[in-house]
């Protein structure tokens, strides 16, 4: 499901939890809800959410979400939907409903969250030419109403066009590469460019040697291209990857080890996703409640290898000719003894990162700036080509400005290497800003 935006006109976030975003927009499901907030007046916006940012509760977080559920519910039938259809009679006219806006039903005998939302099919107007009454197709079920039992909650379209949702990139509500006002995220995002190798993979001059100064690299491309030849000879020559489609929404977790993870109570919502990327050795035993448990790509490179499953793809970036070698000898051995750690259990879902995919990121992403990205900056961004929704997980300083990972003591604090630790982390709120990623950022 696409995410609700909770921000006023004057671009200020209303809200400030994933939690309250995510139990409000429990409470209004329905699609046809979702810009329902964004299109309130500024005042009713903070009639709606001034009750619901100040909560203190204790564990367990669900009592906190139902209470914000029934708070908000409570704000959205008294304060929002009254004004949605102001009874003037004769006093002022208004304009007729009209076929294909989307209306809500009231129902005094439903709890919150589950009045039928449904679409004007059509109008009956009187002899004064004012319409009363209207049919109403929800759950391909026709109803006749009465205006007076209804509302209008969105009238942004008026006929539904069909051709236009065969146009978009994705299925969900909005999809990652649609248009935005201003040209930041056009800049840097390039859709074209290829995120892992294939079997007939081309690879540039100017893309071998920026990759090989990375850890100076003294072998020439002819070693590349054999080690690649031998790997793809095990490997599908195309990566095991969902194709985009528009009745398709490809929901994504980037989950990073940042031990601002720690007490997040994030671990089913991670788990709802479709896919969830893990970085290097994050762990999952033993921290399910705040991590997940479920892993579909595992992002490495050798000297952060972990142990894989049988259903969990592979993500190899190969930062120097030695990494190749290392991935052909785990690929190549059943013992794996070469790499001392179990074998790879499924060849078929390993995918290796092009390394224009990695300059790409570095370069139109980074400003170039440190000696490599990362191999969590580069995960959030390889999400943003293979996902329609991407969510950021674990990422940056914990609450106390410490740089840790969640899995060690807190005494275990580590620099951000070679890659801008810093840089990195700001640009994914950029993209948080933008609405390109949701950023969960823990406590």
């Amino acid at each position: 499901m696409a995410r609700f935006s909770f921000h006023s006109k004057n671009g200020g976030s209303s809200l400030s939890s994933p939690e309250t975003g995510k139990a409000i927009r429990a409470v209004v499901r329905p699609r046809q809800l979702q810009t329902a907030f964004d299109n309130m007046a500024p005042e009713l916006q903070q009639q709606l959410t001034k009750h619901t940012i100040n909560f203190h509760f204790n564990p367990p977080r669900w009592k906190h979400s139902q209470v914000i559920s029934d708070h908000f519910w409570k704000r959205f039938v008294q304060n929002y939907l009254p004004g949605l259809q102001l009874r003037q009679k004769w006093r002022k006219s208004t304009d007729n409903v009209a076929v294909g806006q989307v209306v809500m039903i009231v129902d005094a005998n439903l709890p919150r969250g589950l009045w039928p939302v449904g679409t004007i099919t059509k109008v009956f107007p009187g002899s004064d030419g004012i319409v009363r009454v209207a049919e109403v197709l929800v759950n391909d079920i026709l109803m006749l109403l009465c205006l007076s039992g209804i509302n209008i909650i969105w009238e942004t379209f008026k006929v539904f066009d069909f051709n236009q949702d065969q146009r978009k990139d994705c299925g969900c509500e909005k999809c990652i590469t649609e248009d935005e006002p201003g040209q930041w995220f056009k800049q840097r995002f390039q859709k074209t460019v290829r995120p892992f190798l294939t079997g007939n993979y081309n690879l540039s001059q100017e893309t071998f040697n920026w990759w090989r100064k990375l850890f100076d690299e003294k072998r020439d491309r002819n070693f590349f291209n054999s080690t690649i030849q031998k790997i793809f000879e095990i490997i599908p020559v195309r990566p095991p990857v969902v194709e985009p489609s528009p009745h398709r929404c490809r929901t994504c977790a980037v989950v990073g080890n940042s031990g601002n993870l720690i007490r997040s109570h994030y671990g089913k919502l991670i788990d709802l996703y479709d896919s969830v990327f893990r970085i290097n050795r994050g762990q999952t035993e033993g921290f399910e409640e705040d991590v997940g448990s479920r892993t579909t790509h595992r992002v490495m490179y050798p000297e952060s290898a972990s142990n894989l499953d049988d259903d969990t793809h592979m993500v190899m970036f190969a930062f120097k000719g030695r990494d190749l070698k290392w991935l052909l000898n785990a690929l190549a051995t059943s013992s794996n003894a070469a790499v001392k750690r179990k074998p790879i259990p499924n060849k078929n879902m390993v995918m290796v990162a092009h390394p224009a995919f990695m300059q790409y990121v570095h370069e139109s992403w980074l400003q170039s700036k440190g000696y490599y990205p990362s191999t969590g900056f580069m995960t959030v961004i390889l999400a943003l080509h293979l996902c329609d929704e991407v969510n950021v997980f674990g990422f940056g300083a914990d609450s106390d400005g410490n740089w840790t990972h969640y899995w060690t003591k807190l005494y275990q604090m580590f620099k951000t290497g070679n890659h801008p630790g810093h840089v990195e982390y700001e640009m994914i709120e950029e993209l948080a800003r933008k609405g390109k990623v949701v950023f969960y950022k823990g406590f």
